[in-house]
């Protein structure tokens, strides 16, 4: 007989599904190089036509900017007032809500900073003011301008919503009926509808208090109740004029695939390119697509093609396989009904025929590396939580290095070599001392060439940094929340000679905690941002904070006695670097001034940079430090005794 051989069956390990896939983007490219030039060019000139559509809406828009701010949702309907030959109906739609909505934005931006001083102490009209301007809109009729406020729409849309619950208004007490009924839900989903009833009943009381208030003093003091309208019209006049004319300098859109008529067509009788893109010429399909019948079967092919040349362009694509078989695409279905919206683009700049391209930019779904990291602790029961070993504090700065970190190591090799980073450096400080509007187009080109390759060496240094730390079993990151692009100082690069307030503009670091958290996911890195008030004061050992630590912009000194590193010099930046980190260890700081989202990645929370200070003095339980108190009271000495002789001395004007 026989023997039977034993067959092995591998168990799968469940997967879990924690997280929601994150939206990510790629393009495909159509280049002037390899294309049918009068082809391309015309594909060029449709995008053109948008640009100029664009620049027509805006002017649009800034001219009506009263009528948009007063009444948003009405405004909208305006887009078919704008007709474009090119381009069909959601496309015009679309590109006027993205206009409208930055209008709409940057004016609440300007309306929301308003404010109300009075003189008169222990007075509620400033509050009432406040309430009146962000409760009513501003309308013109017949060049006559006034203030439209009635919160009765809002009182209903609230109270719509509340009578879904039955509700005690009185008691502030309500039953949560139709929760209860649905079973299915959970205790959070109850509580988070809970939390969000509670808000609206605030609201809603907080609402009618206030508007008692305003009629109170309508009716109480009518004269100030006029001065204080015409006021706030002024403000928001004044205000909304702020708003400046948007020019836009590409012909950059959306595009639906139901009614675009855009598609990728595969061609197998070209031996060069074997896929294109076929777009749509004007707004409206010119003819109808013949069909295949008894009548036409021998000229079928000769009408589809005239059909297919009077409506549509095609165009060569180019694309990288690899990158998107890392996305788990091809090129047959990246154009799909589930993911129907893409963008056109051109760019901004073209020099010459050779480097004119355009991108078709299309989503996908993708999932997170750090949901991957998180879900498989669960499954595997590791341990990744931040501790003294997988943990690695970061100080960005650009005076001395580009990074310093909490082990020791100073990382300052790209600013410091003679090498293309720098050379590139320099050539884009002559360029920039240049005005823009004295600028040709090849020095504007060659300056914004110089930008991308610095920038793209630069995020090159970064990912081998992260690659090099993950290496070293390093799995979180920490960094301080800080903006480098407000940096005042005075402080010049060495080499470069121009001031690092305006190197971190001209390098574009104000992006570049948002390049480090991009590289360090791809990575499945954590990177945590944390509260960056006092950092570079703060000792890392004893944790005492004082402007008398930096003796040097370079060296840091601890004047604490009681610490172990009294008056022991070390790196400024490495201290700080510790510092970064010890906020995120330390349990109580992390909760304090962090919140974490949902990859478990620190955020810092909105608190005043002087409470930090008295949280950190706190948990360290830090008090007076007694070796500053003798060079204080010599101080204050020293001062009393020239105020007295200055009094005693006798006045040269006297004499």
């Amino acid at each position: 007989m026989k023997k039977l051989k034993k067959s092995i069956v591998k168990i799968k390990q469940p997967q879990l599904k924690l997280f929601k896939p994150d939206v990510k983007s790629s393009r495909l490219t159509i280049d002037s190089r390899v294309c049918n030039v009068d082809k391309f060019n015309e594909f060029l000139a449709l995008i053109d036509n948008t640009k100029n559509y664009k620049n027509i809406i805006s002017q649009y828009c800034y001219d009506n900017i009263l009528s948009l701010v007063s009444d948003y949702s009405n405004f909208l309907i305006n887009y078919k007032f704008l007709d474009n030959s090119q381009l069909n109906s959601w496309e015009r739609q679309t590109i006027f809500q993205e206009i409208a909505g930055h209008y709409s934005e940057t004016a609440t931006r300007y309306l929301d900073k308003a404010k109300f001083i009075v003189i008169k102490p222990k007075s509620n009209i400033n509050n009432i003011a406040l309430f009146i301007n962000s409760q009513s809109n501003l309308i013109v009729n017949n060049n006559v301008y006034s203030l439209d406020f009635n919160i009765e729409d809002k009182l209903i849309q609230l109270n719509t919503y509340l009578d879904k619950y039955n509700l005690d208004l009185s008691h502030h007490k309500y039953l949560l009926v139709n929760i209860e009924q649905d079973k299915t839900k959970d205790i959070e989903n109850i509580n988070k509808e809970i939390s969000k009833l509670e808000k609206l009943i605030k609201s809603y009381n907080k609402l009618i208090a206030n508007y008692h208030k305003v009629q109170q003093l309508k009716i109480d003091k009518p004269v100030i109740y006029n001065r204080l309208i015409k006021l706030i019209i002024d403000k928001k006049l004044r205000l909304i004029s702020k708003v400046r004319l948007a020019i836009y300098q590409t012909g950059t859109h959306a595009r639906h695939l139901n009614n675009a008529q855009l598609s990728i067509v595969k061609d197998l009788s070209n031996n060069k390119f074997k896929y294109f893109i076929k777009v749509r010429k004007l707004d409206k399909l010119i003819s109808r697509e013949p069909k295949l019948n008894n009548k036409n079967k021998n000229h079928y092919q000769e009408l589809l093609d005239k059909y297919n040349e009077d409506n549509f362009i095609y165009l060569p694509l180019i694309f990288n396989k690899s990158r998107l078989k890392s996305i788990g695409k091809t090129i047959d279905n990246v154009l799909i009904k589930d993911n129907p919206q893409i963008l056109i683009k051109s760019e901004q700049l073209r020099m010459g025929s050779k480097s004119r391209k355009i991108h078709i930019i299309f989503n996908y779904e993708q999932q997170n590396n750090l949901a991957k990291v998180i879900e498989n602790n669960l499954l595997n029961k590791t341990n990744i939580n931040p501790t003294e070993l997988n943990t690695l504090g970061c100080d960005l700065n650009l005076k001395h290095n580009l990074i310093a970190d909490s082990n020791g190591h100073t990382y300052k090799d790209i600013l410091n070599n003679k090498n293309k980073f720098i050379n590139n450096l320099n050539e884009i400080v002559e360029l920039f001392s240049i005005k823009t509007e004295e600028r040709t187009v090849k020095q504007k080109y060659r300056y914004e060439k110089l930008l991308r390759s610095n920038e793209s060496l630069l995020k090159t240094y970064l990912s081998e940094l992260i690659k090099d730390w993950k290496s070293k079993d390093i799995l979180h990151l920490v960094f301080e929340d800080l903006n480098i692009l407000n940096d005042k100082s005075y402080y010049e690069h060495k080499g470069i000679k121009i001031k690092y307030s305006r190197l971190s503009r001209l390098l574009r670091l104000g992006q570049i905690k948002h390049w480090v958290a991009s590289m360090a996911e791809k990575q499945g890195l954590f990177t945590h941002f944390i509260n960056p008030a006092y950092t570079s004061q703060e000792c890392s050992v004893c944790h005492y904070i004082s402007t008398t630590n930096r003796t040097k912009q370079e060296e840091f000194t601890c004047r604490n006695p009681a610490c172990a590193n009294h008056k022991v010099k070390i790196n400024a930046d490495i201290n700080a670097a510790r510092v970064i980190k010890s906020r995120l260890l330390n349990k109580n700081l992390r909760v304090k001034l962090s919140k974490d989202n949902v990859y478990q990645c620190s955020r810092t929370k909105s608190i005043n940079y002087k409470l930090v200070k008295n949280i950190v003095e706190d948990e360290y339980k830090i008090g007076v430090v007694t070796e500053l108190l003798p060079n204080l009271h010599s101080r204050l000495k020293s001062k009393e005794d020239s105020v007295r002789n200055h009094t005693e001395a006798p006045s040269f004007r006297s004499v």
